[in-house]
């Protein structure tokens, strides 16, 4: 699991289209190069041919995202604490 937190998210909707990117400081194989120590992951529900943006569903699949995905957060108590408390936040 990624050890350093993203540096910031941008998340936009128009209509049915989402849009989501995820800036990160580290080179996990699915984010692509922005400048030095920069990276960004984005997923939309329209992707647009040849663009950088994955389905979800082509994130799911990617192997260098399963690989991230499927370790052992550095702060593993930290998550379940935090996704114990918030989890059904906004299902109010």
């Amino acid at each position: 699991m990624p050890k350093d937190k993203p540096a910031f998210y941008v998340y936009m909707v128009t209509g049915d289209i989402y849009y989501f990117a995820v800036h990160i400081s580290q080179y996990y194989g699915f984010a692509y190069r922005v400048g030095e120590h920069y990276y960004k992951v984005e997923i939309t529900n329209n992707p647009v041919k040849d663009s950088r943006g994955f389905s979800l569903n082509e994130l799911l699949e990617n192997k260098f995202y399963k690989k991230v995905a499927e370790a052992t957060p550095i702060k593993e108590d930290f998550f379940k604490d935090r996704a114990s408390k918030f989890l059904n936040q906004t299902k109010r």
